[in-house]
């Protein structure tokens, strides 16, 4: 379970008062995403693009402890806008018997942005942030091509690791790609372009035509998944790898 960013000060009125003569009732809020897939260096939850996941908000009395009694309301807001087909929490979401549950799905992000930023208000109180990046479970496969330039100038050698994403303007982005577990997580760079789009005429090689297919900000499903444009497509075996853009 990932506990983060938690605010913490003394008498904050996060029940909506506070009485200087009276020991605060809640002395701080915590932001979870329980069991969160992966846990980032910092310590901030990760999460895997169109897979629903619990965000949890815990109202915290001086002994540690969940405030069974706390119930009350706490603002909302977000880094960036969610899409329609994404899950949101509401504007404002209200503590009954100290907490609150609710389950979430993000399935793009900003730019290259890593995630989204959950941010929590109380009542009088200081805001709490919840930094949640967003990994994108793709296919890969093997570019081989070895002497070969791509399309970002890079010149392809033996045993090379580097990653291609269909649209420009993304050569040597850092990409962080994670295997099963979060010791697997390997940062390489962005060197080529594709596969299949941007693609201006059809050809033996690649008969899909179309633009820049930028799937971490459009819904997170690649193109080419989705319009058959490629027979290959669907009778090959390919590694599920999820990855993020990092810098």
């Amino acid at each position: 379970m990932v506990a983060y960013n938690t605010y913490s000060c003394s008498c904050c009125p996060i029940n909506g008062f506070a009485n200087a003569n009276a020991t605060c009732d809640v002395d701080s809020l915590n932001a979870l995403v329980p069991n969160s897939p992966v846990t980032e260096p910092d310590g901030s939850p990760g999460v895997i693009a169109g897979q629903q996941f619990p965000v949890v908000l815990q109202a915290i009395n001086s002994s540690g402890s969940i405030d069974l009694a706390f119930n009350g309301n706490v603002s909302v807001s977000r880094s960036r806008t969610l899409d329609s087909s994404e899950i949101d929490l509401p504007n404002t979401v209200t503590l009954s018997g100290g907490s609150f549950t609710q389950q979430v799905m993000f399935n793009r992000v900003n730019g290259t942005d890593q995630g989204t930023t959950l941010r929590f208000t109380p009542s009088g109180g200081t805001s709490v942030d919840i930094p949640i990046t967003t990994y994108f479970r793709v296919v890969a496969t093997r570019e081989g091509l070895v002497g070969g330039t791509t399309a970002c100038g890079h010149t392809i050698t033996q045993n090379d690791h580097f990653v291609a994403l269909p649209a420009t303007g993304l050569c040597n982005k850092n990409v962080v790609l994670m295997n099963t577990t979060p010791s697997g997580q390997i940062l390489t760079t962005v060197r080529d372009v594709g596969p299949w789009f941007p693609n201006g005429t059809a050809t033996q090689g690649n008969p899909c035509v179309g633009g820049d297919d930028p799937y971490w900000n459009t819904g997170g499903v690649p193109r080419v998944e989705s319009n058959n444009c490629d027979p290959m497509t669907q009778v090959l075996t390919w590694l599920m790898v999820p990855f993020r853009i990092w810098g």
